[in-house]
């Protein structure tokens, strides 16, 4: 439900796409996340602000154009950097979803804590919750704000109003703290969009991977663990 924010203060407002669903018990020591706290904030290398959605030790969700970038004539797949509590890494994108602003990564490092996905779609009038930059605030402390569920469409929830931006790629969670959706983006203060991840919603089927060759595709280095289970699929 919302844009990537450049560093420099300039707002993007970019929409999107695709990602398969890979379940992974963590080995790790990795456990299910409890807050909205634990939502991962990301950065890019155009100086960007966004976030991920983890939902297993290695695997995360993000928005499509939060790793899609565009220079030199083509189309570029980028890796970005998150941090969660005292945890960081780089996340490298594998599948866009050629249908949504939606994609589809694996870590080099695992995340500490990670979410569950909801089994089902919210109600109209359902409260969700993401984090949110408040840029009118010195700092721009990071807050939770609640959302309304005003429809869902073909796989997209719109809400009743917007975040602030830099909530892109965000987990969108119930009162449960379990995932509905993915920030994407929207019209400030007046609606914003997530992208659906509960049940099939969260797979990215082969025949909807978008499948266009990039300049760099990233799963190359990334086809480890995780990754070359994700690509097999």
């Amino acid at each position: 439900m919302n844009w990537r924010v450049p560093l420099s203060g300039t707002i993007i407002l970019v929409l999107g796409a695709c990602a398969s669903h890979v379940v992974e018990v963590p080995p790790d020591g990795s456990t299910s996340a409890n807050s909205w706290r634990d939502v991962p904030q990301a950065s890019t290398r155009d100086g960007g602000i966004a976030h991920l959605c983890p939902y297993g030790a290695h695997q995360a969700y993000t928005a499509r154009h939060v790793v899609l970038d565009f220079e030199g004539g083509r189309l570029w797949l980028i890796p970005v950097n998150w941090g969660q509590g005292d945890g960081g890494g780089t996340l490298f994108p594998l599948m866009l979803d050629a249908r949504r602003d939606l994609a589809l990564g694996c870590s080099n490092k695992p995340f500490p804590r990670w979410f569950e996905r909801a089994a089902g779609p919210p109600n109209v009038g359902d409260k969700v919750h993401v984090p949110v930059y408040d840029w009118f605030k010195k700092g721009a402390p990071r807050n939770e704000i609640e959302l309304t569920v005003a429809e869902v469409v073909g796989g997209t929830i719109r809400f009743e109003s917007s975040p602030n931006p830099g909530s892109s790629g965000a987990c969108i969670l119930d009162d449960e703290n379990r995932i509905v959706a993915i920030a994407s983006g929207g019209l400030p203060g007046l609606t914003s969009f997530g992208m659906a991840v509960w049940g099939k919603w969260g797979e990215i089927p082969p025949e909807w991977r978008d499948s266009e060759k990039y300049g760099w595709l990233g799963a190359s280095e990334a086809a480890k663990g995780c990754a070359a289970e994700a690509l097999e699929k």
